[in-house]
């Protein structure tokens, strides 16, 4: 609209209105800033504060005389690597859950049995005789033990008396075991009785005298009222989720279960209407634990409540009054002005020293999912009860010790990024200054590290831009690091437009000055460190010299406890982990769950725990968390708070490079560059997890058809080449790719470092899977069904490749292993090394090799050699380097052929009907019966009568494939003119001379024979249908070695 300066016939008076009207709106769009900012600084700079509510008592607990602590005395030893026993009530529970993410956040090996397999119980407690495989038992019910048949009860407390192996048990839901019409429980014989409370107690103690508290701070209370609305808020009703009918026929079967467990069973589930909404606590809500009259002294109480004054009150028509007013807690200075001596207290978790059968016990009065307490004592428990006995050796269980300093790191991301709703005001900087001086009294040294895309500076509104120049005008405050100049996310950005991005943002902090976090940086979104993307890595070290970045995302986001980190190309990736808040979390009111379920998190929830069981904390932050309510620090506040009044752990910071080293204290064996691993991750496929699809470049695939479902994993020196070659004559099985150098028709990507490091694209690259690839490779496509599959007999005997299959090819994937005569094999290993020129093999013979099973043996037949040559026998550098290169020739030989160990770790991932054991001496005597079994083992679309392309050649005395050409089998296989048929290449199924075996070097292979055909028997490999015995999968070369009974 244009406002003319004069109107011809326009009043004057009109006119200067006009003009006025036009000036004030134009001061006030030019001031608008200047008010909007002192509006934001008078209203918006005080902070929401997390309540943290929790004192110290001066209450006792009852000690437990020195008479009743019973001496435990050790009849055997406990296996180091024995694991915990988890006996779970069901198949499946939210408590069987719990307890078990808690050991595995302590990385804690455990074994679990649900109640359809405790008849395995007493066979598996007597096992092992002379080293226990058990070092702790957990029952999610408690009440299982006391309804257990009589003969698994006695295995249990014969095995724990043994080897003075303590329980830990969890009482559940008291209206279940109680009927209404008491108030006690009595568990069978054991003096505990279960109290059930008529109101809800007040408060949560920890007691200051137990030895069952160790990180725990005891002497601390929450006075709180307990209820589950206080133990963990925002419970949704069970009748809002959709599978709720299943939910109540299950807790239906399990109440009848208890109902044949228990006279009298009063079953009170109660159908009650109520609206799909949060429910409300009920009246009742919790029990206590009393030890039985004459047994007090015998327990030792570990956290305990004041009851209400109704359940206080005695009531002397009850037969266990005296019961009811027991006290577990008194008041040190019973003088005191506000001593109450008609409180009392009763136990919630109570130690059982051992006193009455010799077995020490933790209880809990609550179950495991019921109170935020379960995870802090659940921690000290489990460490108490491993190491209050004295063992022979160490208990690998106690290696993870993550001792008291918890390690904190707070990143702000998407600094500058911002919408109108998210960008910070100068108020709200002013606010994360305070905020930060405020955390350096718990975290010494604590300073905010702020991830900055340059690009986006100054382009808020005009309130954002005075909230960006206020954040620079205090750079020197906090510490920098990059992102991207424009937030781009590297997986969409070629290898020079992420140069260039880098470059911008590093030109953008040189210009501002910004103190940079050395050696730090994290990609927008995550994006490229895991899936891994090289190209980042490349340049973060071209352009910022990176050492340590961070990932949420590694093997995947969820479940916290188990993020792990890696190395990959000279860069430490840290796990990262997530505090509740993220880019569009800025006002408590709209958070998703409500504002309970924030403070849930930090107040003995998901950070509180994080911080709990995690030695280094990278926490991930935005910058719009430090907008509005400032979400970022209420909650992180809370947390820290929670957990010093708690607990005795110390919080402590430092640079990232400082605190990668105190992470890979506790991770150097998988996660350092210097690890048999080199430190690489686990790679999956991208598009099984959908936040990992959405970070994977477009042009890489990623459909899980392209992978290999069928793996020929060796050993070497077994024929698995002439295997690949046969199968790739079949018109339904796709090989991978044989290429003319390198590791050739292998691609031994899993166990090769080297290899598995270029990732996940270039193994998609190793095989076919255009249309017009697959034709000329004479592949059906279309309708029929296509196998991928690939060789490699690195694999077999590699520790790293059975994790790293399952990872990328899931426990789905089938595979192949030829077994040979082990000193055939050993033999065949050594003639090959011969032929590569192999010093070693060259120096000694066979059988000299067999001999150097250790460092002294092999340096032993080098002097002898060397005396036998004329040479010094004294040791120098060339002695020592060919007696290492011997014994190193002598596992190669000897370790593979072991075979059943080696089978062993293959079964811990995948079943052992997924594994066809093939005998690799058919491949030369009857190659068409063992083609059969591997179609009928893949289940091929399209059946190849092998016998009908199978003719022995006499002259390479193997068998060779008529019709063809083969395209597929590539350079392995050359046309023999003489024969007209198609033949291994002429460096496969060469003469040796013959083996001539001692009667020591058979008793070398003797004990894995046995152990080999043993794991054959046990375990339900796979079977052609036609077999009627497990038998016909036996070889008769191993038959051979197993020595008959009485011999």
């Amino acid at each position: 609209m244009e406002l003319p300066i004069y109107v011809p016939g326009l009043p004057a008076r009109k006119m200067r209105t006009i003009l006025f009207t036009f000036g004030l709106i134009t001061l006030v769009f030019l001031l608008f800033s200047d008010v909007e900012s002192w509006l934001s600084t008078l209203f918006c700079s005080q902070p929401l504060i997390l309540s943290v509510d929790v004192r110290a008592h001066n209450l006792r607990t009852r000690s437990v005389p020195k008479r009743h602590l019973f001496p435990i005395k050790l009849g055997s030893t406990i296996s180091p690597n024995s694991k915990v026993l988890l006996l779970k009530s069901s198949s499946t529970s939210k408590d069987s859950s719990t307890i078990r993410a808690a050991l595995q956040a302590q990385r804690i090996s455990f074994i679990s049995l649900a109640p359809d397999r405790f008849q395995l119980l007493p066979s598996f407690l007597s096992s092992a005789p002379s080293a226990g495989p058990v070092n702790l038992i957990i029952f999610e019910q408690f009440l299982l033990w006391t309804k257990l048949p009589p003969e698994y009860k006695a295995a249990i407390d014969n095995y724990c008396q043994k080897f003075g192996v303590g329980v830990i048990g969890f009482l559940l839901d008291e209206d279940l075991l109680i009927r209404q019409s008491e108030s006690f429980m009595k568990l069978s014989t054991y003096p505990l009785l279960l109290r059930r409370l008529h109101s809800a107690p007040s408060g949560f103690y920890l007691a200051a005298e137990s030895p069952v508290l160790n990180i725990s701070r005891g002497g601390q209370y929450d006075p709180a009222t307990l209820s589950p609305h206080s133990l963990f808020p925002q419970r949704v009703s069970v009748k809002c989720r959709s599978n709720y009918s299943r939910q109540l026929a299950t807790t239906q079967l399990i109440a009848q279960r208890f109902s044949n467990d228990l006279p009298d069973y009063d079953s009170v589930l109660r159908r009650q209407r109520r609206s799909c909404d949060y429910e409300k606590p009920p009246a009742c809500c919790l029990a206590t634990l009393v030890p039985s009259p004459g047994f007090t002294e015998y327990f030792q109480t570990v956290a305990f409540t004041k009851l209400s004054p109704i359940d206080s009150a005695l009531s002397p028509h009850d037969d266990l009054h005296s019961v009811s007013r027991h006290s577990c807690a008194f008041a040190d200075l019973p003088q005191q002005q506000n001593y109450n001596p008609n409180e009392q207290y009763q136990s919630l978790v109570i130690e059982d020293v051992g006193g009455i059968d010799g077995i020490k016990r933790v209880l809990f009065a609550y179950g495991a999912s019921s109170h935020w307490s379960v995870h802090l004592l659940l921690m000290d428990a489990v460490r108490y009860l491993l190491s209050s006995v004295p063992r022979k050796e160490p208990l690998k269980a106690l290696e993870f010790d993550i001792g008291y300093n918890r390690w904190v790191h707070v990143d702000i991301d998407d600094i500058f990024v911002a919408n109108p709703d998210s960008q910070l005001y100068p108020s709200d900087v002013k606010a994360l200054l305070a905020v930060q001086r405020e955390w350096r009294k718990m975290i010494p040294g604590f300073t905010f590290s702020l991830g900055f895309s340059g690009g986006h500076y100054g382009h808020g509104s005009a309130i954002g831009r005075r909230g960006d120049e206020e954040l620079l005008s205090h750079a020197r405050y906090f510490k920098w690091f990059c992102h991207t100049w424009s937030h781009s996310q590297p997986h969409l950005l070629s290898e020079s437009d992420l140069l260039d991005q880098l470059m911008k943002n590093k030109k953008f902090a040189t210009v501002h000055n910004l103190p940079i976090q050395e050696g730090y940086a994290v990609a927008p979104h995550h994006s490229g460190v895991y899936p891994v993307l090289p190209s980042l890595f490349k340049a973060w070290k071209e352009v910022w010299r990176i050492n340590v970045t961070t990932t949420e995302g590694y093997p995947r986001l969820f479940p916290a406890w188990n993020r792990r980190g890696f190395a990959y190309d000279g860069i430490q990736v840290i796990p990262r982990q997530t505090c509740g808040v993220y880019t569009q979390t800025l006002r408590l009111k709209d958070y998703s769950g409500g504002p309970h379920r924030l403070q849930e998190m930090a107040l003995g929830g998901e950070v509180f725990q994080t911080l709990l069981y995690t030695p280094v904390s990278f926490f991930m932050t935005h910058f719009g968390n430090y907008g509005q309510d400032r979400l970022a620090t209420y909650v992180l506040s809370g947390a820290f708070r929670f957990l010093l009044a708690w607990t005795h752990l110390q919080l402590r910071t430092g640079s990232p490079e400082f605190l990668t080293q105190q992470h890979l204290a506790f991770h150097r064996r998988t996660e350092a560059p210097t690890s048999a691993s080199a430190g690489l991750p686990l790679m999956s496929n991208p598009c099984a997890d959908r936040r990992h699809a959405e970070i994977w470049p477009p042009s890489n695939p990623c459909d899980p058809d392209l992978l290999p479902s069928a793996i020929i994993g060796g050993p070497q020196k077994t024929g698995t080449t002439a295997l690949l070659t046969f199968m790739a004559a079949h018109p339904n099985l796709v090989a991978n790719r044989i290429r003319s150098q390198g590791t050739f028709e292998e691609p031994q990507f899993f166990s090769n470092n080297h290899i598995y490091a270029k990732g996940v694209a270039w193994y998609f690259d190793q095989f076919p899977r255009t249309p017009e690839e697959l034709a000329r490779l004479n592949k059906s496509f279309g309708e029929r069904q296509l196998i991928r599959f690939e060789k490699s007999a690195t694999y077999f005997d590699s520790f790293l490749a059975p994790d790293r299959v399952l990872a990328l090819l899931s426990s789905r994937a089938k595979l192949i292993f030829l077994l040979k005569d082990p000193l055939q094999r050993a033999y065949s290993w050594y003639q090959h090394q011969r032929s590569h020129r192999e010093e070693a093999a060259l120096h000694f013979t066979f059988a000299e090799v067999l001999r150097a099973s250790g460092p002294e043996q092999a340096a032993s037949l080098v002097r002898q050699q060397r005396l036998a040559s004329g040479g010094d026998a004294g040791t120098n550098n060339s002695s020592s380097a060919l007696a290492a290169r011997l014994l190193a020739l002598n596992r190669r030989c000897l370790q593979p052929g072991t075979y059943a160990p080696f089978i062993d770790q293959w079964l811990l991932r995948f079943p052992p009907h997924q594994i066809l054991l093939l005998d690799a001496d058919q491949l030369v005597s009857a190659p068409a019966v063992l083609m059969d079994r591997v179609q009928e083992f893949l289940n091929v679309e399209s059946y190849v009568n092998y016998s009908a392309l199978f003719q022995f050649n006499e002259r390479k005395r193997f068998f060779c494939l008529s019709g063809g050409p083969y395209p597929a089998a590539g350079r392995l296989l050359h046309w023999d003119q003489e024969s007209g048929l198609w033949c291994l290449s002429r460096n496969k199924g060469r003469s040796y001379p013959p083996l001539m075996p001692t009667e020591d070097d058979k008793r070398i292979f003797q004990r894995p024979m046995q152990d080999l055909y043993q794991l054959i028997l046990q375990r339900q490999f796979w079977r052609p249908r036609n077999s009627t015995s497990v038998l016909d999968i036996i070889p008769p070369w191993l038959q051979r070695w197993i020595r008959p009974v009485g011999s």
